[in-house]
């Protein structure tokens, strides 16, 4: 993006008959055949000159596709890169921006916590929002143990439901207060916050918080306010892009992006496009 829109502002300085030439990323998630990367020009000269010009920065473009994806890693070089370097004690941060709630998916998927468990990691926080599931744990009493399906029920996009066993360590109204009054959150959604009603479970391996309405991490109340103490977790999975760093990266000794399955995954080969056109040029 950047490459080309210095190419369009050299192009609108050298040719004082190009009034301006737009540059426009388009939406990577829109399955349209108008909505992806886009080039416009205005001109008073030649518009056959100016459709060259427009050419040439799509080259250009074209030319650094291969750069332009972020990279995402599997959770499995993920965890046997911890393992080759671990690193000190302290919250190691596994992003499911796949599944970032801020962007509008549902806040359920499995996709990095189910596997996780089975790989036999232990001291694992996660938050899942399953309305369905708490309804289960209200029907019983804190203390007692459950085995219910949690996560992946709003669609087919965010991994499969996953079989957990715990404990009920807590139920509550999911009702919060931010400790940072300035953060994004507050902005979304004011200083209170309301989770809806939630249950924590516990099992050796993971402590899960499960909530009524999907909440984004963008404040550590969330789970401070459940009686989680995230500062003491090893793996933290936190479903977001970039909005949760304000809270999550000051407890971080570490931090991954990890490449999971999720409507607001970076890897768009995920996602099964089917209108989108190819390229078109026109006068």
């Amino acid at each position: 993006m950047a490459a080309a829109l210095a190419e369009a502002r050299a192009i609108e300085a050298a040719d004082p008959e190009i009034l301006c030439i737009n540059v426009m990323g388009g939406y990577a998630y829109a399955d349209i055949a108008d909505c992806g990367f886009s080039l416009n020009c205005c001109t008073r000269g030649d518009p056959v000159k100016a459709k060259a010009y427009l050419e040439r920065i799509l080259t250009t473009t074209e030319s650094w596709l291969t750069e332009a994806y972020p990279v995402e890693k599997s959770l499995d070089i993920v965890l046997a890169d911890i393992d080759a370097n671990p690193p000190a004690d302290g919250p190691i941060l596994l992003i499911e921006a796949a599944d970032n709630i801020g962007g509008g998916t549902p806040g359920d998927a499995t996709g990095i916590l189910a596997p996780l468990l089975a790989s036999g990691r232990r001291n694992i926080v996660a938050i899942i929002n399953d309305p369905e599931a708490v309804a289960l744990c209200d029907k019983a009493r804190q203390g007692d143990d459950i085995e219910l399906s949690i996560g992946a029920k709003v669609d087919t996009h965010h991994g499969e439901p996953l079989v957990f066993s715990g404990v009920i360590e807590r139920l509550s109204n999911g009702a919060f207060e931010l400790e940072n009054r300035q953060s994004h959150l507050a902005s979304m959604m004011g200083t209170h916050i309301e989770m809806g009603p939630c249950a924590v479970l516990r099992n050796q391996q993971a402590i899960v918080l499960l909530t009524s309405r999907k909440t984004p991490p963008m404040d550590l109340g969330q789970l401070h306010s459940q009686g989680i103490e995230v500062e003491k977790a090893r793996y933290v999975i936190v479903k977001a892009a970039v909005s949760h760093r304000d809270a999550y990266d000051p407890i971080a000794v570490r931090s991954y992006n990890v490449d999971s399955p999720g409507l607001c995954t970076s890897n768009l080969k995920r996602l099964p496009f089917e209108k989108l056109a190819g390229k078109q040029i026109s006068l």
